[in-house]
């Protein structure tokens, strides 16, 4: 007899949690980009920080955490924010919503120490969800490297977020899409990915 399928976590999602709980968070200060909804603190390995905020829109859609700095990331950043910059900032879950990923990575940029680092995950394929009025981008890997790499970030890790199974490599061949030959096995089976970043 088969195991029930856990439907109460999606594959993109366990991924993520599975990411979080390998990770060793030690530093003086953190922020939590979108963290109102499930903050990382309680979700990584180990959490060794001294000032830990979270940063969420003035009306998150849903809240487990409270909200220590009240703004849109896709809205330059206000001159009345001073805010020192962060050794650790976390973006997860977040950036299907940005609409202005140039300004918003610029920003995370300001929020960001000289060689500290941004973990942030990018959705590549990834069904409109809710709130769906607020659902708006998808990114290739080389998308969100360039928004990076121009906002003053750097490149070191990529986590892949897989499929399960051959389908989304079967649909491909399908319906005669071509992926470029210098694409890697995982971008056929992509379904977003996390990506480490050192603030430059």
């Amino acid at each position: 007899m088969q195991a029930a399928m856990d439907t109460s976590m999606s594959t993109y999602r366990k991924q993520l949690e599975e990411w979080l709980k390998k990770l060793d968070v030690k530093a003086e200060r953190v922020l939590d980009v979108g963290g109102a909804q499930l903050p990382v603190d309680g979700r990584v390995n180990s959490f060794d920080v001294q000032d830990y905020l979270i940063l969420d829109l003035p009306q998150p859609h849903e809240m487990k955490g409270s909200v220590d700095l009240k703004w849109d990331i896709n809205i330059p950043l206000p001159a009345d924010l001073q805010v020192q910059p962060f050794d650790t900032v976390f973006c997860l879950e977040v950036m299907e919503y940005i609409w202005n990923p140039v300004v918003a990575l610029a920003n995370l940029a300001a929020l960001t120490h000289p060689g500290g680092r941004l973990y942030i995950s990018f959705p590549y394929f990834y069904p409109p969800h809710e709130p769906y009025e607020q659902d708006a981008l998808r990114y290739t890997l080389r998308g969100a490297m360039k928004i990076l790499t121009v906002t003053g970030f750097e490149l070191e890790l990529v986590d892949w977020r897989l499929s399960e199974g051959d389908d989304m490599a079967s649909a491909i061949r399908r319906n005669g899409l071509r992926l470029s030959r210098k694409a890697s096995v995982n971008e056929h089976r992509a379904l977003g990915f996390i990506i480490t970043a050192k603030r430059i």
